[in-house]
């Protein structure tokens, strides 16, 4: 054996790849591998079948604010036909500060 594989603290030296189970054959090794691959797959699936984005409970902003009102809101200078669609006035003032 390979000095550079035993750790030696000064207590006990034991080597760093635990060779504690020779009697676990490859094959068993690899379906336990395999099992646990497959369950965190199958738990991916079922959350996928579950369509967490169409059962979340919080609205998205478009259905709540249309985007020209949050452009507003949010100081953004909007058109003129943005602004009638959003329900506001338009009065000559407006028409007379864009010239």
């Amino acid at each position: 054996m390979e000095t550079e594989l035993v750790w030696d603290d000064s207590v006990a030296p034991e080597t760093c790849v635990d060779f504690d189970a020779p009697h676990v054959s490859t094959s068993d090794v690899l379906l336990s591998f395999l099992s646990g691959l497959g369950f965190f797959g199958a738990v991916y699936f079922l959350a996928y079948l579950s369509d967490p984005v169409k059962n979340r409970p919080v609205a998205p902003r478009s259905a709540i604010i249309s985007n020209e009102s949050f452009m507003y809101s949010m100081g953004f200078d909007v058109s003129k036909e943005a602004m009638i669609k959003m329900g506001f006035e338009v009065t000559d003032a407006d028409n007379d500060e864009e010239d």
